[in-house]
């Protein structure tokens, strides 16, 4: 029998779906880092990298704003044009990312609820609780 790699384990710990574990066993991916470059669901993605308990600022935490800023740079060119508030919202992640104080990410969260309420206008909570 085949051993699963160990990312496959943080996958089932983490609650992922039977298609995400299934997708990362089928591809034979050493590395949850190898698995996540040839994954293509951005929601998926920003799902997994959610699933956490690192606190704001911490090493971990940086680097789901860097990539989230990546992610998110790619439907730019989906952007309402002449609406700016998306690359903004990228740009003040980025701006924590690299010097990740109070004051930033307050910018960059305050610039990520902009985007998050013009989208969902109605007040929720994180799990779906109003």
């Amino acid at each position: 029998m085949t051993r699963e790699p160990k990312y496959i384990g943080e996958l089932r710990r983490a609650g992922a779906c039977s298609d995400a574990i299934q997708w990362g066993i089928a591809g034979k991916y050493k590395t949850l880092a190898a698995a996540w470059k040839a994954y293509r669901i951005p929601s998926d993605m920003f799902w997994l990298i959610g699933r956490n308990d690192e606190p704001n600022g911490s090493p971990y935490h940086i680097k789901i704003v860097r990539a989230s800023c990546e992610i998110s740079r790619l439907s730019l060119k989906n952007a309402t044009k002449g609406d700016d508030r998306p690359r903004l919202a990228i740009e003040a992640g980025e701006r924590f990312a690299e010097n990740p104080t109070k004051e930033n990410r307050s910018v960059a969260w305050s610039a990520a609820c902009k985007i998050i309420r013009r989208h969902f206008p109605t007040p929720t909570r994180i799990g779906g609780k109003k």
